[in-house]
């Protein structure tokens, strides 16, 4: 027999503890490292089903108020011939009917100061949009 397989022999308990000592190492240490990643990972999922879920929910919820809004507006509309158009802003949850005017727009004083007002014909926010397409219109809303 030859000197190495004889030193095997005579240390086979040293080799074997020596194998096992290696083997958990590399199972302790892989747990170490990968075990807090699986764990991000799985908190990262679990927000990303939460924030798809409230997506899925605020979608249903828009679609629900656009449904009743427009049944407002059919409602409206056969109460009222002068029923013109509807629309649901989502983000302030309203919905507006609007109606078309009986008052002239000549006479419509209130519209001719809007026109003259400069600031106002210049000013890009939804408000100031909203205030001169509906006297250009010669309309009026109600918010539901």
């Amino acid at each position: 027999m030859n000197q190495a397989a004889s030193w095997a022999l005579q240390n086979w308990f040293r080799l074997a503890i020596t194998v096992v000592a290696v083997g958990s190492l590399a199972v302790v240490t892989h747990h170490l490292i990968f075990l807090e990643e699986r764990a991000n990972r799985r908190e990262i999922e679990a927000q990303q089903r939460a924030a798809a879920d409230r997506e899925h929910e605020m979608r249903a919820y828009a679609a629900k108020r656009r449904n009743d809004c427009y049944d407002i507006y059919s409602r409206e509309r056969v109460r009222s011939s002068n029923t013109d158009s509807e629309d649901y802003d989502q983000d302030s949850d309203v919905c507006t009917v609007f109606y078309r005017s009986d008052e002239p727009r000549a006479a419509n004083l209130s519209c001719k100061r809007l026109r003259q007002d400069s600031t106002l014909v210049h000013s890009s926010t939804p408000y100031a949009t909203r205030i001169l397409v509906e006297c250009a219109g010669n309309l009026f809303h109600v918010d539901f």
